[in-house]
C-alpha cells in the first residue's frame, strides 16, 4: 500500500433520494427516501386518492349533465378544494410526481374559487428534452386542465434550466391597443375581438436541474387566476 496514497474509506451514509432533502441515511439503509419524505410520498397518494373519490362522487351527483365554465350552478355542485400536502419549501408546496401535481392543480381550477397555486414536481432528465421544451410541455398541460389559453410574456435562460413567464390571453390588464394602419393600400376593418376578463393572471414555469442530482429535474409552477371566466374558442 502506497503511504502517501492511503486508501479511500467506504462512505457510511448517503443522502435522501429526494432532491429538496439532504438527510442523510445509513449506507445500508434499503429504503432510498427518509422517513419524512416517504410519509410525504404517503400524505399525497392518500390525498390523491380523496381527490379521485371526490370527483366520483360529484360525478355520481350530477349525472350526465356538465357544468360549463362561467354557468350560473350553484357551488353545490363544484366539487371540494383539494387538500394540501402541508409540505412546503420556500412557499412552493411540493409533490411526489406529475400525477399528483396535475390532479391538484385540476382539483384547484374545478373549485371555481381564485387560483393560487405554487408546487414543484420532480421528473427524470431526458437527453431527448431540453428544459425549454419540457415548459412548453407543462404549458400545455396546464392549458388542457385549466381549459384557458396562456401567451408568452417572455423566455429566460437559466444556468440549470429554463424559465418561461405567461399571462392569460384574455386577461383585461393584458390587452394591447390596436392602432389603425398608415398604408393607403389597407382598409382598416372594426372586427370583434376575444372578451376580456379582470382576471389577474400570472404564470411562471421553470425548469431546472435538481440540487445533487444531475439526473433529475424540477419542475415549478408559480400560477394566478383571479376570477372564473368563459374560455376563448376559435
Amino acid at each position: 500500500i502506497d503511504a502517501e496514497h492511503p486508501p479511500m474509506e467506504a462512505p457510511t451514509t448517503k443522502k435522501c433520494s429526494k432532491p429538496w432533502c439532504k438527510t442523510l441515511l445509513p449506507i445500508d439503509e434499503k429504503k432510498k427516501a427518509c422517513a419524512k419524505c416517504r410519509e410525504l410520498d404517503s400524505k399525497n397518494q392518500r390525498a390523491r386518492k380523496e381527490r379521485v373519490k371526490a370527483a366520483d362522487t360529484t360525478t355520481t351527483t350530477l349525472g350526465s349533465r356538465k357544468r360549463r365554465r362561467g354557468s350560473l350552478d350553484s357551488a353545490d355542485d363544484r366539487p371540494p378544494t383539494r387538500p394540501r400536502t402541508d409540505e412546503y419549501m420556500d412557499g412552493i408546496e411540493i409533490f411526489s410526481d406529475a400525477e399528483s401535481f396535475f390532479d391538484a392543480l385540476r382539483a384547484d381550477f374545478k373549485s371555481g374559487d381564485a387560483v393560487n397555486f405554487r408546487a414543484s414536481y420532480p421528473i427524470s432528465a431526458d437527453p431527448l428534452v431540453s428544459p425549454k421544451e419540457r415548459v412548453q410541455m407543462v404549458a400545455a398541460e396546464i392549458w388542457n386542465v385549466s381549459s384557458y389559453r396562456f401567451t408568452v410574456r417572455d423566455n429566460k435562460e437559466l444556468a440549470s434550466g429554463h424559465r418561461t413567464r405567461y399571462w392569460c390571453s384574455q386577461d383585461e390588464a393584458r390587452k394591447k391597443k390596436t392602432k389603425a394602419s398608415q398604408d393607403p393600400q389597407i382598409k382598416n376593418r372594426d372586427t370583434v375581438g376575444m372578451k376580456r376578463y379582470p382576471c389577474g393572471s400570472k404564470l411562471v414555469i421553470s425548469c431546472r436541474t435538481s440540487r445533487g442530482d444531475a439526473d433529475e429535474l424540477t419542475v415549478t409552477v408559480d400560477l394566478k387566476h383571479a376570477a372564473e371566466h368563459v374560455s376563448y374558442t376559435d
